[in-house]
């Protein structure tokens, strides 16, 4: 019997964890799947041995509240692996807790996929060297991604399987990231304006559109697009 240990730590990475965790399900119903996950994943099937709500925050304030409960996560994680060895560990962006997951997994001598990139492409290049030391097997979901890996010398592939709509894949997206934040709508305009920005400094230096900055401008219209549909006020 195939045991899985899945682990992401966002709402975002929960509708990843939840749809493959379905794809998993349904070529082997006998697979076991557990692990860091929430309301999605769990409704596709995997056993959660811990909901990531209230472990996705940002600033450095809110990171140093959560760390004791993070700590307490990992600790667990790392129990299910050594009493209910995997056959592999698949980690699902949230890089700040799932590259010290992975590097435990691979101390036990455990495959480690990891599904979803974080966005080393943007920021934070040299976390290229730490994915290479840590990872079996990247899976992208953007097609420009899998040069940055490759190049890193990685193994990459595109994983497709469980949405076959690259639309549909990031509407979900930011859908689910505009929802988390409907109570802080001035957070949403602040990053439709930044972007904004961004898109019209590009069209007046006419300088070729990279990858990433086409990437930019694809989000944009969609987090305007989610926005748009999604019904709260200013007050």
């Amino acid at each position: 019997m195939t045991k899985i240990l899945i682990s992401c730590g966002e709402v975002s990475g929960d509708i990843y964890a939840g749809a493959l965790t379905t794809e998993l399900v349904k070529l082997d119903p006998r697979v076991q799947v557990f692990g860091l996950g929430g309301d999605q994943m769990a409704a596709a099937g995997a056993r959660l041995i811990g909901h990531y709500r209230g472990l996705s925050v940002t600033g450095l304030s809110e990171a140093l509240a959560v760390l004791p409960r993070s700590l307490v996560m990992y600790r667990r994680l790392g129990d299910a692996m050594r009493k209910n060895r995997p056959d592999v560990l698949v980690t699902v962006d949230f890089p700040d807790f799932n590259f010290w997951l992975a590097a435990a997994g691979r101390r036990l001598g455990l495959p480690v996929v990891y599904y979803v990139s974080p966005q080393v492409w943007a920021w934070r290049r040299g976390r290229l060297r730490t994915l290479k030391q840590l990872v079996d097997r990247m899976l992208v979901i953007f097609p420009f991604e899998e040069a940055v890996y490759r190049n890193a010398g990685i193994p990459v592939g595109t994983h497709s399987s469980t949405w076959r709509n690259q639309e549909q894949r990031e509407q979900r997206y930011f859908s689910s990231w505009v929802l988390h934040q409907r109570h802080q709508p001035l957070r949403c305009y602040l990053v439709v304006g930044l972007m904004r920005l961004g898109a019209c400094y590009q069209s007046w230096s006419r300088r070729p559109e990279s990858p990433l900055q086409a990437y930019r401008k694809y989000s944009l219209f969609l987090l305007e697009h989610q926005i748009s549909r999604t019904r709260y006020s200013v007050r």
